[in-house]
């Protein structure tokens, strides 16, 4: 079974999958399996490059009975027909194993308010019938340790067993903050990879798993942008093997297993493939340098902004009558700032003369505005629907002014129906 099998780019080419790993390889030995689990749309999960590569014919999906069946015909679109749509917390047997969906309790784990509240990202419960034992793949659901409570209690009180093992990503997936010029993207990055650690640990206590790893998925910023690879705020594994010991608890149920490691369930003895599996290392930032972001071939820099003028006043009614259908109360000032070319200064984008400039007006008596800055081809893939808009931003394709300095999460989540 693979779980949201992702190789290369994703995000518009704004992150490439991390470490590098040789996709030959990883064909020969991860290709046509039984079961595919795809825990929401975004391209660092649903990649439709990789399951073309690894997925075959007779490969059956599991994915959430989403609403919206996006997810469901991107996959049948891709030729794969065999498509299980699993009801939250109800146990499907298939075989000799027990699936059970954990579906999107919060849009983030910090408990702001989000008047959009989408329904967008699932986890994952698998439980092996004949040995009873339960592997939790939390995906990058944002969960609140109240919501991994409830998923303990699930295993325990429905499937009468614990959790042997569990994953979970940890740090940011998005763009914070290396995508936010004004502040000490250092100082953050360092608060918050070590907060993400302890974090991380206190979400395993939770869980009261007995082994585990950190989930796969982890990326690197790709193409020019790829010097903010520093500012990540993703906890390193000495970091988080660091925060265990400081915290009392012992690290010997975890495991770092990126690039080619595995776990035997039973025995707990960890085998790592040989190192010459992974060979990002000597060669990582010229790497990252050669891709291209998907915008830079959309036209020319006056055909872009021409394509804006007539296309931006129909996301913006589009955007206003999704808002007042909703009944919204709050709504930033965004300004879209636009650049033909933006480059970094010392690891600092340049931004002091934008080209253009489209505004979106506030609603309610909202104080919050949101400045993003990107180049041309990016907006207009966005407006036209080419390019998603909140992947543009986590891809760290677009750099973020706010004023107030806080995450004004309704505003930024309503963005996405900002489209023609």
């Amino acid at each position: 079974m693979l779980c949201d099998p992702w190789l290369g780019l994703a995000n518009h080419g704004g992150w490439h999958s991390f470490p590098f790993l040789n996709a030959v390889e990883v064909a020969a030995k991860l290709d046509e399996p039984d079961l595919i689990y795809i825990s929401h749309l975004h391209t660092d999960h649903f990649s439709p490059a990789t399951l073309k590569t690894l997925a075959s014919s007779r490969s059956t999906f599991l994915i959430k009975n989403f609403s919206s069946k996006r997810l469901k015909n991107q996959i049948s679109q891709l030729g794969f027909n065999k498509i299980i749509e699993l009801e939250a917390f109800n146990p499907t047997v298939i075989g000799n194993f027990e699936f059970t969906i954990v579906p999107q309790f919060e849009t983030n784990t910090d408990d702001l308010c989000d008047e959009v509240g989408y329904d967008l990202d699932t986890s994952l419960v698998i439980k092996e019938i004949s040995s009873n034992k339960v592997f939790f793949n939390a995906v990058d659901n944002p969960l609140s340790l109240n919501s991994l409570n409830e998923v303990r209690n699930f295993v325990e009180t429905k499937l009468n067993s614990s959790i042997d093992v569990a994953c979970m990503a940890s740090g940011a997936a998005s763009e914070y903050p290396q995508c936010f010029p004004e502040i000490d993207r250092r100082a953050i990055c360092d608060n918050y990879s070590l907060t993400s650690a302890r974090r991380y640990i206190e979400s395993m206590q939770v869980l009261g798993a007995e082994t585990s790893f950190l989930a796969g998925g982890r990326y690197a910023i790709s193409g020019r942008f790829c010097p903010l690879n520093q500012f990540l705020a993703q906890p390193s594994h000495s970091l988080i093997v660091e925060t265990y010991k400081k915290q009392g608890f012992t690290d010997q149920s975890y495991y770092y297993i990126d690039g080619g490691g595995s776990i035997d369930v039973d025995s707990k003895d960890l085998e790592i493939i040989p190192k010459e599996f992974v060979y990002w290392e000597n060669e990582f930032e010229n790497r990252l340098l050669n891709f291209q972001y998907e915008y830079e071939n959309f036209g020319t820099h006056r055909e872009n902004i021409r394509a804006i003028n007539e296309l931006f006043p129909l996301a913006k009614q589009n955007l206003e009558s999704s808002l007042k259908s909703k009944d919204f109360k709050s709504f930033a000032h965004v300004s879209f700032k636009i650049h033909e070319h933006i480059f970094l200064n010392q690891l600092t984008p340049v931004l002091d003369q934008p080209c253009a400039s489209f505004d979106l007006d506030p609603i309610g008596e909202s104080k919050n505005s949101i400045e993003i800055h990107l180049e041309s081809g990016a907006l207009r893939g966005i407006l036209d629907g080419r390019l998603v808009l909140n992947q543009v931003l986590s891809g760290s394709l677009a750099f973020q002014i706010r004023r107030p300095e806080e995450f004004d999460a309704s505003s930024v989540f309503a963005l996405n129906y900002f489209r023609t």
